[in-house]
């Protein structure tokens, strides 16, 4: 007869060998990264979350984001989708993960053009046109990617909500009712596509009567704090699409 003091080591043991065995298939899996977007993440306080997605998962990570970038070329020069064409250049290896992390830049530079679903696809014959719409800069963004690296894992990152206090911003760029239509856009394109998609607005904790505790001044950019309550649902995102 097996004492039981006996079967509980083994099936620590065990267990113990089956966790260490999914962290190095994980490892394995998935060891590079390339992450697009503005400023949220290039900003100093934007190092804690990358920080942490480094030593959580064992990955390194290429970071092309740009100040001031959004998905339409009309936004910034440096878009996203440029973002992606230097990424996927033929002297570029291919990354194991890339994640499209959307900015505010579309909304508050009151680009009002969010587009159609079908910009930048068969429908258009892929019209490079299409690139003036914010769903046009996904669209081509997720295609580029999936031409480069076909088994990549691709994770779209959603904007997060903004609280401008600054009146220097003009048209409607203050109504978060059309912030929000960008939002539901940015996933309608993911499905498309069969992206993973992570909603960092709708599904936030920030609100009217919090954000001071977790954005800089300007309302728009988070402070360490607003890293930390964002990397709470990232968590629970990454642990889903990980497998880990």
């Amino acid at each position: 007869m097996i004492r039981r003091p006996l079967v509980l080591f083994i099936f620590l043991i065990f267990f113990s060998c089956q966790a260490e065995l999914r962290h190095e298939k994980s490892s394995k899996a998935y060891s590079t990264m390339a992450l697009f977007g503005g400023s949220y993440t290039v900003i100093p306080e934007a190092d804690f979350i990358k920080d942490y997605w480094k030593s959580q998962y064992g990955i390194s990570i290429r970071d092309y984001g740009v100040r001031g970038a959004g998905f339409s070329i009309l936004t910034s020069e440096d878009s996203i989708p440029r973002q992606v064409e230097l990424a996927c250049s033929d002297m570029t290896p291919a990354y194991d993960i890339y994640i499209l992390w959307a900015s505010s830049n579309d909304f508050i530079k009151c680009n009002d053009n969010v587009g159609n679903l079908t910009d930048y696809s068969a429908y258009d014959n892929y019209s490079l046109s299409s690139l003036g719409t914010q769903c046009g800069g996904i669209n081509y963004s997720i295609t580029k990617i999936k031409e480069k690296a076909p088994n990549a894992l691709i994770l779209f990152l959603s904007s997060i909500p903004v609280f401008i206090t600054d009146k220097g911003y003009s048209l409607n760029c203050s109504d978060s009712d059309e912030m929000s239509y960008f939002v539901m856009m940015q996933k309608k394109c993911c499905l498309i596509h069969g992206v993973a998609f992570l909603d960092q607005f709708n599904g936030s904790a920030f609100t009217q009567q919090n954000f001071n505790d977790y954005y800089q001044t300007d309302g728009i950019h988070l402070n360490e704090n607003g890293y930390k309550m964002l990397l709470k649902p990232q968590i629970s995102f990454f642990s889903s699409v990980f497998g880990i």
